[in-house]
């Protein structure tokens, strides 16, 4: 008989070992990521006043810079399912909204993007 897929078990592991991992993970990406991450920053055209929701935001690399481009006057949600990835993220961007959760867990809003 083949193994069983258990999605609860796997979202579970996952959490477990992200937040293990956190910390190295953390010391890989801000070495790596930022060459790419300014260049997505770029492209992305963020403004100041903007809003941001950040999935999957990790130790906040990504979240930083966009907070930086939205100023204080905007509004950055990093969302991660690990809670050693917030506790990072959390630190390294105090200004940003940090939230756990499963990313599967979003529902697509009632608005088309760019309406409030």
């Amino acid at each position: 008989m083949p193994p069983t897929f258990d999605p609860a078990s796997f979202t579970a592991d996952s959490r477990t070992n992200w937040t293990t991992a956190a910390p190295f993970y953390d010391l890989i990406s801000s070495n790596l990521f930022p060459p790419i991450t300014n260049v997505f920053l770029e492209y992305s055209n963020l403004q100041r006043g903007h809003s941001v929701l950040d999935i999957a935001c990790g130790p906040g690399t990504t979240t930083a810079g966009a907070a930086e481009k939205v100023t204080h006057v905007g509004k950055v949600l990093g969302i991660d399912l690990s809670p050693g990835m917030l506790d990072i993220a959390r630190k390294r961007v105090p200004n940003a909204r940090f939230q756990e959760m499963n990313a599967e867990s979003l529902r697509r809003p009632p608005y088309k993007l760019g309406q409030a």
